[in-house]
C-alpha cells in the first residue's frame, strides 16, 4: 500500500508542476505583452510632446510678430 501511495503523490507531483509550468509560460507571454504596449505608449507620448512643443515654437513665433 505504501508504494501504491508513492507513485499516486508523484502523479499529483507531477501533474501539479505540469500546471505550475502552464502558468509560467503565460506570464511570461503576458509581461512581454505589456512591455510590447508599454513600447507604444512611449512612442507615443514621444509624437505627442513633439507636437506639442512644435505649436509651442509656432505660437511664440506668433507672439514675437505681433510685438514686433
Amino acid at each position: 500500500m505504501n508504494i501504491l501511495k508513492k507513485i499516486m503523490t508523484a502523479i499529483r507531483g507531477g501533474t501539479r508542476e505540469l500546471g505550475e509550468s502552464i502558468v509560467d509560460s503565460q506570464g511570461t507571454r503576458i509581461f512581454e505583452q505589456e512591455i510590447e504596449d508599454a513600447k507604444e505608449s512611449l512612442k507615443k507620448a514621444k509624437r505627442d510632446l513633439t507636437q506639442v512643443m512644435a505649436k509651442e515654437m509656432q505660437a511664440s513665433r506668433k507672439v514675437d510678430i505681433i510685438q514686433a
